[in-house]
């Protein structure tokens, strides 16, 4: 086990612990209840009580440690492609709701894909990527479009198909043809 803890990763080596705690921690009210000489009903749905609890516990920080491997994944993918002057980011399948506001710093991006995600409304600071020529935002949970895609100058590829964003891909369609 210890060469198993070794391997994995941070986060990983977080979780056992987690693990490793809750374990001690039902150890020791057991071995607390068995050694009781009061041992009835009432202590042993305390103890049943406190078991729940700390399951809660172990459950919301483990759901923390992955909901912020996930975000923290996505914030070194964005940092490594500012610090490399990337001109592509895929970002797609990643199921993120939200993009992090240091894709801002990605000044050197000409492709940008953040299809097959569920994003609801793409970022403002997507029209502070002046190089971006390609955006495609396909198969995502678009309702609306933020205005600052419109000052997107080199924009020459923006896909939103399957969003349901109703009259405003007509909307878009009146104002790229014109």
């Amino acid at each position: 086990m210890v060469v198993a803890v070794m391997v994995c990763s941070r986060h990983c080596r977080i979780l056992f612990v987690i693990v490793l705690y809750f374990l001690f921690i039902s150890l020791a009210l057991l071995t607390s209840l068995l050694t009781s000489q009061y041992f009835n009903a009432f202590t042993l749905n305390n103890l049943q009580f406190k078991i729940y609890n700390a399951v809660a516990v172990v459950v919301v920080v483990i759901v923390s440690v992955v909901v912020g491997v996930m975000k923290s994944s996505v914030d070194q993918v964005i940092e490594h492609a500012c610090n490399e002057h990337s001109v592509s980011l895929n970002l797609s399948h990643l199921e993120i709701t939200v993009v992090p506001m240091s894709l801002r710093k990605a000044k050197h991006l000409v492709r940008l894909q953040l299809n097959n995600n569920r994003l609801i409304m793409p970022p403002e600071e997507l029209g502070e990527l002046d190089q971006l020529q390609e955006l495609s935002l396909d198969h995502n949970q678009l309702t609306v479009l933020p205005s600052s895609l419109f000052h997107l100058v080199h924009l020459t590829y923006l896909n939103v198909s399957y969003n349901p964003l109703g009259c405003t891909t007509y909307l878009l369609t009146t104002i790229v043809t014109v």
